[in-house]
């Protein structure tokens, strides 16, 4: 009867093992499951706040040549001299792409391309790069080239910063 007894306990131990084993494995997997939803929420959200702020950009982006294009008009006008221009890069917002960076959701949904050409447009468009533009716009001036630089604005670096955004764009709704 010990033998019979001493056999059963051998099994209950294994079945008991086997459970807890199941246990340990079924909960990884909840675990692993729940991760996956919570990071793909993570990721549909940081989705949503670059959108945003594209559409931010856009917009100041587009408020900046129209005050391009009203310079040109003082400029073709002669009316520029006593006027105080200065091309007012404060509506470019960066503020929401910070945190996506440090959790490395920017470079997932860019990709190398697009935060290649997010970071050449962050750089060009932000308050300390409106002081140099304002500085070469006043050299240009002085040196009687105000229609060629203003020109250089409107026909290349727009049309740069646009496809720059474009870009971004693209790889959002992909």
């Amino acid at each position: 009867m010990a033998g019979v007894r001493r056999g059963l306990g051998v099994t209950l131990a294994f079945w008991n093992a086997f459970w807890i084993f199941i246990g340990i494995v079924a909960g990884a997997a909840i675990q692993y499951v729940l991760q996956w939803f919570a990071s793909l929420s993570q990721r549909k959200n940081a989705k949503r706040l670059m959108k945003i702020e594209i559409e931010i950009n856009r917009r100041a982006l587009a408020a900046l040549s129209s005050h391009i294009a009203e310079t040109k008009e003082y400029a073709l006008s002669n009316e520029l001299a006593g006027r105080y221009i200065f091309f007012d890069m404060s509506g470019f917002s960066y503020l929401l792409s910070n945190p996506l960076i440090s959790t490395g959701h920017f470079h997932d949904i860019l990709g190398a391309d697009g935060v290649s050409a997010y970071f050449k447009f962050a750089q060009d468009l932000n308050t300390s790069n409106a002081q140099n533009i304002k500085a070469l716009f006043d050299q240009e001036v002085q040196n009687g080239k105000t229609m060629s630089f203003l020109n250089w604005l409107i026909n290349t670096k727009m049309i740069e910063w646009s496809e720059q955004l474009g870009q971004v764009e693209k790889k959002l709704l992909a």
